[in-house]
């Protein structure tokens, strides 16, 4: 029995089975789409989040580098130095 066969039967005439699994399929369509668009907006907001934890970090990672530097006796020439060779 093909797919649509079991569909027309329960609905007893053929034209408005027609009709009602279309309206089904249709609200099927709409309730996917909704599921969708909602996982969307999530998805979104845990990237903003994730963006800006991010953000966070580099900048704490910024601040521990500097707090570094200015307790270092090594001038700026020497880290400058020592940056740029280790970078080659």
């Amino acid at each position: 029995m093909m797919a649509g066969t079991a569909c027309l039967q329960r609905k007893g005439l053929r034209k408005m089975a027609r009709a009602g699994c279309t309206n089904s399929i249709d609200d099927k369509i709409t309730k996917a789409q909704d599921v969708v668009v909602r996982a969307k907006t999530r998805y979104e907001a845990a990237l903003a989040d994730l963006e800006k934890l991010m953000t966070k970090k580099e900048e704490m990672k910024k601040e521990e580098l500097y707090a570094a530097i200015g307790k270092s006796s090594k001038t700026y020439d020497e880290i400058m130095r020592f940056l740029s060779e280790n970078t080659r």
